[in-house]
Order: structure tokens, then C-alpha cells, then sequence
């Protein structure tokens, strides 16, 4: 059932922004719609001059408890439309890590209610960490490096290893 629920993801991100979608927000909205979902919820939308990336939430009726399972979705720029590149669940019980087309790595993971971190980081950078659905923490990293030593420090200054 979840290799069924992420090609549906991946045939979501699959399609390629029309003339009309001028934001990466808007071809996001356009993708979720004409995809079926049930509904969606955007987190983040971080947006670049070559390149962006979605932190969502997105289920049907066959997955309603999708929506606290966030995903990262991960967008080119060819000339000013936006295109899907490829996309990556955010997993709770490890680090999630996958390619952004050459231009690095991008980390990710949901934190447990135990797991009061002050930071997070993945090789030498720093996560954003944002909260969702009222109650769930996901945080995520952007690194040159693959295969970087994720470490959360709590605020007595320990640090702990989430590889």
C-alpha cells in the first residue's frame, strides 16, 4: 500500500507547469487538484531562482491519515515556467535524504514529542524546522553533502546523532 500511495506521488509530480502557472506555489495548487487529493496542506514553499521546494501534506480517501506524513517535493526552473524534478516522503523513524538534481541534498524527518531540539543539522547546515497539523515537527536541510551526520542539540547543549 505505501509504494502504491508514493507513485501516486511521484506520477503527481511527474507532470510539468503550464504557460498560466507563474509561482511554484501555483503549480503546486494546480498539481494537488487535478491529482486526486482529497486534500493537501503546504507547510513551506521555499522558492529560488533556479530551483524550489514544497514541504506538504497530501491525502484521498484511501489514505486519509496521510496528512501527518509530510513529503518534500523538489522543482527546476527551465526558463520561468517550473517543472517537477522528483520527490521524497519524510519519514519518522530516520532521516530521510534524496538528489536535487545536482544542486545538493535536501534532509528530512519528523521529530517525536520527545525530541526537543534547539537545532538541527545536516553536515554543516542548519535545518528549518516547522511545525504542522497543530501538533507534528518536521525539519528539513539543504547540503552539498550526501550522506551527512545529522545532529540535533537540545538546549543543555547535548547533541545527538539522528543518522
Amino acid at each position: 500500500m505505501k509504494i502504491a500511495w508514493y507513485a501516486l506521488v511521484v506520477l503527481v509530480f511527474s507532470v510539468s507547469a503550464s504557460a498560466g502557472d507563474k509561482s511554484l506555489r501555483g503549480l503546486f495548487e494546480k498539481q494537488m487538484t487535478e491529482g486526486g487529493y482529497v486534500g493537501y496542506e503546504i507547510i513551506h514553499v521555499q522558492e529560488n531562482e533556479t530551483d524550489g521546494w514544497v514541504l506538504y501534506t497530501a491525502w484521498d480517501k484511501d489514505y486519509p491519515d496521510n496528512r501527518n506524513r509530510p513529503n518534500g517535493g523538489y522543482f527546476q526552473k527551465n526558463g520561468k515556467r517550473w517543472q517537477s524534478a522528483m520527490g521524497t516522503a519524510c519519514n519518522r523513524n530516520s532521516v530521510s535524504m534524496f538528489g536535487l538534481m545536482g544542486n545538493g541534498y535536501l534532509y528530512c524527518s519528523v521529530l517525536r514529542p520527545d525530541m526537543d531540539f534547539e537545532s538541527i543539522t545536516a553536515g554543516d547546515n542548519e535545518a528549518q524546522i516547522f511545525t504542522f497539523n497543530e501538533s507534528f515537527t518536521v525539519w528539513v536541510a539543504i547540503s552539498p553533502k550526501g550522506n551527512a551526520t545529522v545532529v540535533g542539540t537540545t538546549a543543555d547543549g547535548r547533541e545527538v546523532n539522528l543518522n
